[in-house]
């Protein structure tokens, strides 16, 4: 998608066009945040290996890691969530009014 919308001839179509970046939005929208959860994940193994190999009761270190599994754990739970919104309409605003 993204290397279509980059074509010279991409906004002959406007209506097709819009379309196209409208969808490739929403699958931004899906990606990203697992790919910054993922990113988060991985530099974080790293600290706790040093933990581990270092094999020191560190409370300062410890508080800091789990400080960092209670936000991967918030952004997996929120993720989740969001992927239960997988209906074409579910990225469009909705408005509730109560009376």
């Amino acid at each position: 998608m993204e290397a279509v919308s980059g074509e010279s001839d991409f906004w002959n179509d406007q209506q097709k066009a819009q379309n196209l970046l409208r969808e490739l939005k929403a699958h931004r929208n899906i990606v990203e945040p697992w790919d910054a959860i993922r990113s988060e994940v991985t530099d974080n193994l790293e600290l706790a290996e040093m933990m581990l190999e270092e094999d020191e009761d560190d409370p300062k270190a410890q508080r800091e890691f789990e400080t960092v599994v209670a936000r991967v754990t918030k952004a997996v739970d929120e993720q989740e969530f969001q992927s239960m919104m997988s209906e074409p309409m579910d990225i469009n605003n909705c408005f509730l009014y109560i009376h």
